[in-house]
């Protein structure tokens, strides 16, 4: 099982103690679905600053735990040529890379 965790959502849960968050998964997972394999990958929001994405691909990829990045939300919110750094971070540290776009809903209606 493959499941994007937003860094927001991790710090707010676990005070930036990636150890803790990687303990708590691993007990949810156990006690509910022991037979599947965990495949967290890191949730990086495009809105938010590159320097705090870079921040938290070091702080979570030496934890051997998660499995990816990915990059979710608005894709205006920065041009893609800030976010390269972030990518090359990820990969030097074997992370897998995902992106995924968002239609927002206004958009979404035909003209």
């Amino acid at each position: 099982l493959a499941t994007s965790l937003g860094t927001l959502m991790l710090q707010r849960l676990y005070g930036n103690d990636v150890e803790r968050e990687r303990c708590a998964l691993e007990r949810l997972r156990r006690a509910y679905a022991p037979q599947v394999a965990l495949r967290p990958v890191l949730g990086l929001n495009r809105a938010h600053d590159p320097g705090l994405m870079l921040r938290a691909i070091e702080a979570h990829a030496g934890a051997g735990f998660y499995w990816g990045i990915d990059l979710y939300g608005d894709e205006f919110a920065r041009p893609i040529r800030e976010l390269v750094p972030v990518y090359r971070r990820a990969r030097a540290h074997g992370l897998r890379l995902t992106a995924r776009s968002v239609l927002l809903a206004d958009e979404a209606q035909p003209a």
